[in-house]
Formats: structure tokens, sequence, C-alpha cells
């Protein structure tokens, strides 16, 4: 049994050692979430360009569709690789004070095969949720610590990926629910403060705790 207080206490730790390269990725990091969800009512933003321009329906449907097809191209091809970027760096930085260009490691290491794994990770889970949104969060804690294991092994198949992320899960996932409900009052915190604490202290908090948190269940898996 891990302890979530020992957890968060290291990787509040390996965080202030690095503390502005840790609040600039986090922040990075935090913008690519934003930039997907916003992706996904891209079709707003396409509204308002049709009622300034024409009231064509067709012109609307045009721009909102390219607009979707670009954003989940934006997403698949770099914001996803730089998400595992994201998981190198906080992995690296429980070592010592990691570089903030570790953000493009996906670029540079089997690039493609990054690609398609995070791609088949977000498929899986998104089929999921179509059937039940319990069941897609359920997915979505199997498939965790994919980003951490492609940070560590940039050659590992998709399909392998996925299964090794659900066998070390396997036993943790009401646990790391609870763990991700213990920074609620942080979050709240944030909120109040207009996303400030969230930028210099929540986001790289919980990202140097969630890689804390793979290391220790990867070790228990083994």
């Amino acid at each position: 049994m891990w302890s979530r207080k020992e957890i968060k206490s290291r990787g509040k730790a390996a965080f202030l050692r690095n503390y502005w390269k840790c609040v600039v990725v986090a922040f990075i990091l935090s913008l690519l979430v934003s930039g997907l969800s916003s992706r996904s009512v891209n079709g707003q933003d396409a509204n308002v360009v049709v009622d300034n321009i024409s009231s064509s329906f067709d012109l609307f449907i045009t721009v909102a569709t390219l607009g979707t097809i670009i954003g989940l191209c934006i997403g698949i091809f770099v914001f996803n690789v730089i998400e595992v970027g994201g998981k190198r760096f906080f992995l690296n930085n429980r070592e010592g004070p990691a570089l903030i260009d570790t953000l493009i490691y996906g670029f540079r290491s089997n690039y493609m095969n990054i690609v398609k794994t995070m791609f088949m990770r977000g498929l899986f889970t998104f089929l999921w949720t179509l059937l039940f949104i319990i069941p897609g969060i359920i997915k979505a804690y199997q498939y965790r610590l994919v980003p951490y294991l492609l940070a560590e092994n940039p050659d590992l198949e998709w399909r392998q990926a996925l299964d090794i992320s659900k066998s070390i899960m396997n036993g943790h996932k009401a646990d790391t629910f609870v763990y991700d409900l213990s920074f609620i009052l942080w979050y709240l915190g944030s909120a109040i403060t207009f996303g400030l604490l969230g930028v210099f202290f929540v986001s790289p908090y919980v990202c140097a705790s969630d890689a804390e948190l793979y290391v220790t269940l990867k070790t228990i898996a083994q």
C-alpha cells in the first residue's frame, strides 16, 4: 500500500528544487489541455465568423468542420507528443533539475510511434465513454500511465503500452481516484485566486506528484 502523503511530499520537494522550470513546463501542459478542450467547441468560434461574414449555413458547416479537423490534427500530432515530453521532464526532475527542452523529447524519439500510441489511448478511452461515463472514467485510469511509459520507452508498441498501464493500475484505480481528489482544495484555491495559485504552485505540484505516483506504482508492479 502506498501513501498519498509521502508521494505528494516527494513531489513537492522535487518541484521546489527546480521551481521556475517546473512552473513553465506545467503551465505549457495546462495550456495544451485547455487547447484540446477548446477544440471540442470550435463550432462556437466558427459561428461568430459566419454571423459576421455570411448567413450561409453551408459556410458555417465548412468552417466548423475544418476547425474541428485542424484542432484534432494539432492535438494528435503536436499536443499529445508534448504531453509525453512533459511527463519525461517531471520524471527526470525527480533525480535533479530537468531541462525545459525535454518537452520536445517526443519529436526526437520515435515520433510516429508516440503519435500512434497516444492516439490509440485516446480513441479507446473515447469509445468506452460513448457507452457510459463510468466505463470511460475507468478506462482513463487504466490508461493513465501510457504517456509515462512512452516517456521512458518511446519504442513501446501501442498494444503493449496500454496493456502495461492497465496491469500496473490493476488494484490501484480507486486509490488513485482518491489521490486525485486530495488536491481538490488546492484547485479551489486556484479558482479563488483566478488561476494564479494554479500557475505558480498547484499545477507543477500536481505534475511532480503524478510522476512520483507513476514510479511508485511501477515499482510495486515489479
